[in-house]
């Protein structure tokens, strides 16, 4: 009775079938075929679950009873809907499950066929797929992969002969894991010691000129608007460590020389050094503060208590008042003049471009 040694083989290693606990995309509903044969393969799947789950003989009886009645029957069904549909991932996914537990009898030729069809599911590395299919995640032309964006979930099979399927998460995300994480906030400036603000400013500097280069040697598809998106990226980058660093050295230093920097050639505007010539002294920060809060207070939605909350962290305090000409007003002033030409736009549209190279592309959305 083929059930036995089964049993024993998931018994002694229960861990073989979470080779497929990956979610697998819901087959096409328009083919009931493929759906049906997937439901019963998991039902046969369901019994392995329940392998070494209980010692009461009667258990162990119903679960070898479920073995012989249900994996002959997906194994059926397994077989017609593969004759049908030889090319279809998610199917040749769970046929693996069915192969693995002997039940269904591939020639070598489908075996590699399925193999490669079933790599297109497999996201990463997972040695037990690799086991009963060597080689076939060096050999698979498409990959799937998954995304979400603000209101979809999608998921897509991948040429990955044409496109790395990583690009896709760096389109998603607008390059977001190539940005330098700060470790010293605004609020906190004026209580770091200077020996933090160096560690800082070296540590931000170096990761920064990494990430810029990671980020310029991205092999990205050639199309105009991503073209576009890299290099708005790779220049907004370069416009955080400007300001952050520029910052850090006039909190190490006291000098404002970096305050003063040109931007890749663009000089900055006069307001911009307008308050950097108000940081050079005490005296001029303190003449300057009661003009300034009622600059930035004059668009809050309550001016009163804009004016009341920075009297009051500024009162007698210079690196306070200095903190916030030096953040809200010198910052926010060149910010704005380096990234005013800036596109927010770009993600949704260039998703029109990479399309060439998706097959199979399924987004599930909410209503906005």
């Amino acid at each position: 009775m083929r059930i036995l040694p089964i049993l024993i083989f998931l018994i002694i290693s229960p861990v073989i079938s979470s080779a497929f606990g990956q979610t697998a995309p819901s087959p096409n509903t328009a083919d009931n075929l493929i759906a049906r044969a997937i439901e019963a393969i998991e039902v046969c799947h369901h019994w392995a679950g329940e392998v070494g789950g209980s010692s009461d003989p009667d258990r162990i009886q119903d679960i070898a009873r479920g073995f012989e009645r249900d994996c002959p029957k997906a194994a059926e069904l397994a077989r017609e809907a593969y004759e049908k549909h030889p090319d279809s991932p998610v199917l040749a996914e769970k046929i693996l499950i069915l192969i693995d537990f002997g039940y269904f009898a591939a020639s070598d030729i489908e075996k590699v066929k399925i193999c490669a069809s079933a790599a297109i599911q497999i996201m990463d590395s997972d040695p037990y797929f690799e086991a009963l299919c060597p080689g076939a995640l060096q050999a698979r032309e498409y990959k799937l992969v998954k995304w979400e964006t603000e209101l979809c979930s999608c998921r897509a099979n991948v040429n990955i002969k044409e496109l790395n399927p990583a690009i896709i998460t760096h389109l998603v995300e607008d390059f977001r894991s190539f940005e330098t994480p700060k470790l010293i906030d605004n609020l906190d400036f004026q209580e770091t010691t200077k020996e933090l603000l160096t560690f800082e400013k070296e540590r931000y500097e170096q990761e920064t000129n990494e990430n810029i280069r990671r980020l310029m040697d991205l092999n990205l598809p050639g199309t105009p608007l991503i073209k576009e998106l890299h290099a708005q990226t790779i220049r907004g980058l370069q416009v955080d460590a400007h300001l952050y660093l520029a910052k850090l050295e006039f909190l190490i230093t006291g000098n404002t020389e970096g305050l003063r920097k040109d931007f890749l050639g663009e000089k900055l505007s006069p307001e911009c050094l307008r308050y950097a010539g108000i940081l050079a002294s005490k005296e001029d920060t303190f003449n300057a503060l009661p003009k300034f809060i009622e600059k930035i207070c004059s668009n809050n939605a309550n001016p009163k208590r804009c004016r009341e909350k920075i009297l009051v962290r500024t009162e007698n305090d210079f690196n306070q008042a200095k903190m916030e000409i030096l953040n809200f007003g010198w910052h926010n002033c060149a910010n704005y003049q380096f990234r005013k030409n800036e596109v927010y736009d770009y993600t949704y549209r260039v998703f029109e471009e990479i399309d060439r190279f998706l097959i199979d592309k399924v987004c599930e959305c909410d209503e906005p």
